[in-house]
């Protein structure tokens, strides 16, 4: 098992902001898309889910989509900006994406470790990132990723200047030890259970995160969801009480944030819960004292990392290997 070198690799993650706003320091568009397209799947799509939450935060005005599937969206126009991820660079899907964007004489950025993505962007002279991590799996490559895209948008003046020293400034305030601390504690009130993890839609792409975390680090089965939306419909599982040995719930919430209706919202379903047997725990932002969206999600990563890696432990399994995923891969190429 591999779990002190996954460990290792997961404290490698600060510093590629460095060398992901370095990878995209000349890359810059001519003028501001209509909107910008994420074509990603798994842990290279990561960088666009963060993305979305930084445009939600800054209240950019330029929407930013996840398209995770074949070809392209149909909401595409002649001005959307395509940024084809593929951190092994033969994705078939972002792969595809790509050649059609390609057709439609679309504004394309391409990133990968190499792979036909690579050989596609050099033979077709697309904007190229190269993805230098040493085989890092893509959801520990995601930061690298990410810092890469913040790049691109501030140098295309969509996102204000000093966004790149709040994204320094929240990699230098990390506090490694207490994030790992509180995982552990978490994890041990977890137990055999299912997580169920709650956040804001503002935060929904962090709650996916952890989502992710636990189904490949850990092999576990794992959901996430977000409020408002979950208390219109997933609430009402919490109705049957003998689920309560099945199923643990990780609320990840922001005192701090504006949306007090949606803090008030999240106060009353953990009573609710609470009430009826299931146990939770609430991950405050305002606790850990995170000031800005770039602290929110470097931190993610390290919760994520350590809460997976520790179910990885307990369980005896291997965080980094994701052997069926590679079965599926394998039997579409035969």
């Amino acid at each position: 098992m591999n779990s002190l070198n996954f460990r290792d690799l997961l404290l490698s993650i600060p510093s590629q902001a460095e060398s992901g706003l370095k990878a995209s320091q000349n890359i810059k568009l001519a003028k501001k898309p209509d909107q910008i397209v994420i074509c990603g799947m798994g842990g290279s799509a990561l960088a666009g889910e963060f993305l979305q939450a930084v445009f939600n935060e800054f209240k950019i005005k330029i929407p930013v989509y996840l398209h995770k599937d074949y070809d392209l969206p149909l909401t595409i126009t002649k001005n959307s900006f395509m940024v084809c991820i593929s951190y092994s660079g033969n994705t078939e899907e972002t792969i595809s994406a790509y050649k059609k964007a390609l057709s439609q004489k679309l504004k394309i950025l391409a990133m990968a470790s190499g792979g036909k993505l690579k050989d596609l962007a050099i033979k077709n002279k697309t904007p190229f990132i190269s993805i230098d991590l040493n085989s890092l799996p893509p959801r520990l490559s995601a930061f690298y990723m990410f810092s890469a895209l913040v790049g691109v948008v501030v140098n295309s003046k969509i996102l204000p200047m000093n966004v790149i020293r709040q994204l320094k400034d929240g990699v230098r305030n990390l506090r490694i030890k207490t994030i790992e601390d509180s995982a552990n504690d978490i994890a041990a009130k977890i137990g055999g259970k299912t997580p169920l993890i709650y956040s804001s839609l503002k935060m929904d792409s962090l709650a996916y995160f952890l989502k992710i975390s636990f189904n490949e680090n850990a092999k576990i089965h794992a959901f996430s969801n977000f409020l408002p939306e979950c208390q219109h419909n997933e609430i009402q599982g919490f109705a049957d009480e003998s689920l309560n040995l099945r199923f643990y719930s990780i609320f990840l919430k922001d005192s701090a944030d504006s949306q007090k209706r949606i803090n008030k919202r999240m106060d009353i379903m953990t009573q609710m819960i609470n009430k009826r047997g299931f146990d939770f725990s609430i991950v405050d932002f305002d606790t850990f004292n995170l000031k800005n969206i770039f602290e929110k999600i470097i931190f993610t990563l390290f919760m994520g990392g350590f809460l997976s890696l520790k179910f990885a432990d307990i369980k005896n399994q291997d965080p980094i290997l994701t052997p069926l995923i590679d079965e599926l891969k394998n039997a579409l190429n035969k």
